[in-house]
């Protein structure tokens, strides 16, 4: 274990803090209308998504009373409220999106759905009450909501909320406006001024939101929470930051004649106790700029320390003398310089780093099943590797026993180098970090490269890495993943099968799941005795030109009659049906081949014997046309069946035609028949016939499609037998 200075974990840090950091809004100087929105928009898109439902872990921290961390302060009431109370009706808590969802239809559908800056704890009648109306001024003729002291008009589609939260509504719905502009599949998000806008993207009405944005500033909470909720999404409110950018570019205001730009902060990460370095470019396009001052203190807006800045051209400078700031203190800044005539400010904040002692991750995995710190509180180091909705991953290196789970919601990005304070706790065997006391983020250092490894490598000394597997095809490739529950979706590479799950409502869900030959990144997760691989997206799996042949994945004898062959990949059904393409030692003999699932091929077979046996394939195809030249693969049968007939001895069952091609299907027994359930191959029943104790029964399969399927024949003694029936 090691103190962390300017090294941590063994990587140097070269970025700014998880604050605002200096410089956050370079770019936007001088600029006004759609020219300063679509500025902002890009400062602030791609933030870390979160799902609807998880977002309401951001909201307990985000929103926490600073009174009592175990409440949150309700939007429209600001009544505080145990986070524990979370419903949807009457005084309990439910997420209100202040854009209102209809505003654009886009319940469900990520990141809109579930962006933090959008959604606010409330109360759930307020919020039932306010529906999806637009924001406007109604309390001389509208109904009063007396808990929440807020007026609303059903007939002309207007809310209005108390004071305290009318510069807060006004603010997000210029961030939602300036947040989603149709990029990357995302919708175009307008604010107007109008009313009943819920047909339409819009959300309104404007004059009255960019009045209420100056008349209700920001409050210390709402900063805070601006702060918090970068903390998770890496982005932040930039009308919190700075109100005037919404009359800049909806109302009537100019740029100011002074421009504060390119402002940096040096050292990048400074500590307590030590000197930091303020810069920036200030420039005038009227008198020249006549001199600069540098205020800061530990509260928003104090100018508690004065510091004159100095000048070579048009670089200002200015030393900020952090003695007597703490660990972990905030430092917040202004800068404000004057031509004479007029002035200009610009705010900024961070927070100083603590010291800690780290621990190594390897330290923490051990080399067991479970950590064999269990319990213990330690302080990790690590680069982002995976962001998912409840939990994220972190790795110091690419050496076994390297990556940690971190249950948490607040992260970085990819690529960003933190550090955690919390209990190493086991979950289903996973071992992570939970209860985090303590976060930083020292930015973008550098992205951790996967390792490649084939499914067989999968074990607990990679647990929590960022690994890729070339070359590997999903069994239900070129279908939809479920949008609403989680899934298991296996891959294979020839050899073996993995799985990927994908949580309900994860960025992965309702995704086209490529088909063929695929390479899959993502991190092993366990749970309970079976290991998993997580995405951070459908990015995560490339596809590519596939010049690849199918490859048997496996060959299993699932009884006296039937062996069934697997391949990696989706295959062509008229080579996969063609019996010349495969050949059997032992002098079996093959009277069928079927293919169902897309990847497996079911070969009927006469003169099967208790003994090892070799299939060669010739000529079978993937849907590319890539054929099987000599593929070999070695089996063993437990069973027997020399005599050629479909019967089960122990009950002198014999059903025929099978496969069945004019749709009936005979079955005749020595024992008396109960009944007769045909399944598929989801274990689906999909027809019961009651036998009434018969030897000798004539089944209509008119109604039942083609494909592979099971019938399980029940008799008069209790007993049971299974058979594979394949209808043509």
């Amino acid at each position: 274990m090691k103190k962390l200075g300017l090294i941590v974990g063994g990587f140097l840090f070269l970025m700014n803090i998880m604050a605002q950091p200096a410089g956050y809004y370079n770019g936007t100087e001088g600029k006004k209308g759609d020219e300063l929105k679509s500025v902002l928009h890009n400062i602030i898109d791609q933030h870390v998504d979160f799902s609807y439902s998880d977002c309401k872990y951001i909201m307990n921290y985000a929103d926490s009373d600073p009174a009592n961390e175990n409440n949150i302060i309700l939007f429209y009431t600001k009544r505080s409220q145990a986070n524990t109370t979370w419903g949807t009706g009457g005084d309990m808590v439910n997420r209100e999106h202040v854009w209102a969802k209809s505003h654009g239809n886009f319940e469900d559908i990520r990141p809109m759905d579930g962006d933090a800056f959008n959604l606010h704890p409330a109360d759930a009648s307020v919020n039932i009450t306010r529906s999806n109306y637009d924001f406007d001024e109604c309390s001389d003729f509208g109904t009063l909501i007396a808990e929440a002291d807020a007026y609303y008009s059903s007939s002309q589609y207007k809310f209005e909320p108390k004071d305290a939260a009318k510069g807060e509504a006004a603010r997000t719905v210029f961030y939602m406006a300036v947040r989603y502009e149709g990029t990357n599949g995302e919708l175009d998000l307008e604010v107007v001024d109008a009313v009943n806008t819920s047909a339409n993207a819009q959300h309104g009405k404007l004059s009255t939101l960019l009045q209420w944005n100056r008349d209700f500033p920001p409050t210390d909470l709402e900063r805070r929470r601006n702060e918090r909720v970068f903390d998770a999404q890496s982005n932040r409110n930039p009308f919190i930051d700075n109100p005037n950018f919404a009359d800049l570019i909806w109302g009537a205001e100019d740029p100011s004649e002074i421009s504060i730009g390119l402002v940096y902060l040096s050292p990048d990460f400074p500590v307590a106790n030590s000197t930091a370095t303020i810069s920036c470019d200030i420039t005038s396009t009227a008198a020249p700029v006549s001199g600069a001052t540098l205020y800061f203190g530990d509260s928003y807006g104090s100018e508690t320390n004065v510091v004159n800045m100095t000048n070579t051209g048009l670089a200002w400078t200015g030393d900020m003398n952090l003695s007597g700031f703490s660990e972990s203190a905030w430092v917040y800044y202004k800068i404000s310089a004057t031509n004479g005539a007029s002035t200009n400010v610009q705010y900024g904040n961070f927070r100083l780093p603590a010291t800690k002692t780290l621990t190594a991750i390897s330290a923490i995995q051990g080399t067991g099943t479970a950590s064999p710190m269990n319990g213990a509180t330690v302080t990790v180091a690590g680069i982002v590797t995976s962001n998912l909705d409840n939990t994220y991953y972190i790795q110091s290196g690419n050496q076994p026993y390297s990556g940690m789970c971190i249950y948490d919601i607040r992260r970085g990005r990819i690529g960003d180098s933190i550090v955690v304070t919390g209990k190493v706790s086991e979950y289903n065997n996973l071992t992570e970090i939970t209860d985090v006391s303590y976060f930083y983020n020292f930015g973008h250092k550098r992205n951790i490269s996967p390792i490649e490894l084939s499914i067989n490598q999968i074990n607990e000394s990679y647990e929590s890495m960022l690994v890729k597997f070339k070359t590997v095809t999903f069994l239900n490739g070129d279908t939809f993943i479920p949008l609403s529950e989680q899934a298991t979706l296996a891959f294979t590479d020839g050899a073996a099968t993995a799985n990927v799950y994908s949580r309900y409502n994860s960025r992965i869900s309702g995704k086209l799941l490529p088909g063929g030959s695929v390479d899959v990144t993502g991190v092993i997760s366990q749970y309970a005795a079976a290991y998993q691989i997580l995405l951070n997206s459908i990015d995560d799996i490339e596809t590519g030109f596939d010049d690849q042949a199918p490859i048997i994945a496996a060959v299993v004898v699932n009884d006296k009659d039937w062996i069934e062959v697997s391949f990696n990949e989706k295959l062509d059904q008229t080579s996969a049906e063609t019996i010349s393409n495969y050949e059997l030692t032992g002098n079996l003999g093959i009277t069928g081949a079927y293919l169902y699932n897309n990847t497996k091929v079911l070969l009927l077979v006469t003169g099967l014997k208790e003994q090892d046996y070799t299939l060669t394939v010739n000529g079978v195809e993937d849907l590319q046309g890539n054929a099987i030249s000599n593929a070999v693969f070695n089996f063993h049968s437990d069973f027997t069946n020399t005599t050629g007939v479909d019967t089960h001895d122990s009950y002198q069952v014999k059903m025929w035609p099978n496969p069945s091609e004019n749709n009936i299907l005979n079955v005749r027994s020595e024992t008396a028949i109960d009944k007769i359930e045909i399944f598929n191959l989801q274990g689906q029943s999909i027809r019961l016939i009651n036998a009434d104790l018969q030897y000798d029964l004539q089944i209509d399969l008119t109604s039942i499609c083609s494909g592979v399927f099971f019938v399980r024949l029940e008799f008069e003694n209790g007993k049971s037998i299974n058979n594979k029936l394949i209808i043509k």
